[in-house]
């Protein structure tokens, strides 16, 4: 579920991080490289959050796209996918999960 494991965890996620720090900036990608000016990430890993999340957006978009009526769009099939777009949904993920243990520290959202 590209949604539930991709783009809901960096959208939320981003805009906790952006409200703490008062930023005014709407778009996630924008929140994502103010929250690396302000060394609240790493820039090297903003770039690559970016990048997951574009990626993931487009892929769910896709989805949205092809499916038939009454489907989601959010699911993807991974064996119906190329061998690289398996692969980069593959990092996309992998960088998620740095997000959201990185979200899950910074909230110590652990106790719950």
């Amino acid at each position: 579920d590209i949604k539930k494991g991709g783009t809901f965890p960096i959208i939320h996620g981003v805009r906790g991080l952006a409200l703490e720090h008062g930023l005014h900036e709407t778009h996630t990608d924008q929140r994502i490289m103010k929250l690396a000016e302000l060394n609240v990430l790493k820039p090297e890993f903003a770039r690559e959050l970016v990048q997951a999340f574009r990626y993931l957006m487009s892929m769910r978009l896709d989805s949205q796209l092809s499916a038939t009526a009454g489907a989601s769009g959010s699911l993807m099939k991974p064996a119906e996918l190329s061998g690289m777009d398996r692969e980069l949904l593959r990092d996309s993920f992998g960088v998620v999960k740095q997000f959201r243990e990185i979200v899950r520290r910074h909230f110590n959202l652990g106790v719950f």
